[in-house]
């Protein structure tokens, strides 16, 4: 991927279909592609041309969970997050939160109870890669930050 980037391709070039090389990577499930993509800066969230069955349009992560590939799904996500709540102005108190360790450490222990349900069941396979518990606690510390720098927001619109 690098040497594309080098000779001028944008990592967000779009084809026909308004796709990114992150949708076709997505799509068939192409983990290390997907991330070298993302170190390369191509935008996660992007949608594509919008569709009769889809008007919204579909980003790579809604792709990727439509084919299965849940841990791919689940990395864009994570990353999709990260980019949108690294643009926004959060002041450092906010970013220390109690209720974003609490929300992360209540949604790791929910994920490992589920894993070991589903190790009990002998469907180990299906599990996610390496990394889900790290990727469930950033998801959730951020969505808990986004949640408290609303509730500082309207605070101080009243």
């Amino acid at each position: 991927m690098a040497p594309i980037v080098t000779a001028g391709v944008s990592p967000s070039f779009r084809d026909a279909r308004s796709r990114t090389g992150i949708h076709w990577a997505a799509y068939y499930g192409r983990e290390e592609t997907v991330v070298a993509l993302i170190r390369l800066g191509a935008a996660p969230g992007a949608l594509e041309d919008p569709t009769s069955k889809f008007p919204q349009g579909q980003t790579a992560v809604d792709l990727a969970s439509s084919r299965g590939h849940k841990g791919i799904a689940g990395y864009l996500a994570e990353a999709d997050l990260t980019s949108h709540l690294s643009s926004l102005a959060l002041k450092e108190s906010v970013m220390e939160s109690v209720s974003a360790t609490h929300a992360a450490q209540k949604a790791i222990e929910t994920v490992q109870d589920r894993n070991i349900d589903s190790l009990a069941g002998d469907q180990g396979e299906q599990l996610s890669p390496r990394g889900s518990l790290a990727a469930v606690r950033n998801s959730a510390q951020a969505a808990a930050r986004i949640q408290a720098a609303f509730r500082v927001h309207s605070f101080h619109q009243r």
